[in-house]
């Protein structure tokens, strides 16, 4: 059993008992592993974009830090302080678009079809 764990992959491994299991339960466990399989899917999803946007953040920031360390220097060309000013007009307007809060997104609803117990059997056995 366990080897069958290991090697599952992106399937959703259940442990059926089918002769205490009727098709009813059946049904609500296979629900439940493919809501339990969202709600993990959508949680690595937001903890990867939480942390790209703290990467961006960090990247803009050191943007921001170093055309205004550069602009401060004394001497600088006037073409040079030109496209200066550029960038740390469009690195501030990357930040401002960083820090806006992001809509929530609804997680969607899974319902499986409904199939009758012997082919939820059926289906179980052949993923073994």
């Amino acid at each position: 059993m366990d080897s069958l764990f290991k090697h599952a992959g992106l399937a959703i491994p259940l442990e059926i008992n089918f002769a205490i299991s009727g098709c009813g339960r059946v049904v609500r466990e296979v629900r439940a592993a493919l809501m339990r399989r969202e709600r993990e899917k959508n949680l690595a999803l937001s903890a990867a974009a939480s942390s790209i946007q703290s990467d961006l953040r960090d990247a803009v920031a050191g943007l921001l830090l170093q055309s205004q360390l550069a602009l401060a220097e004394p001497g600088i060309a006037p073409p040079l302080a030109e496209r200066l000013h550029l960038l740390l007009e469009l690195a501030s307007n990357l930040r401002q678009r960083l820090d806006q809060p992001e809509p929530p997104v609804a997680a969607p609803i899974i319902r499986p079809p409904m199939r009758s117990a012997p082919a939820v059997m059926y289906s179980a056995l052949l993923n073994q």
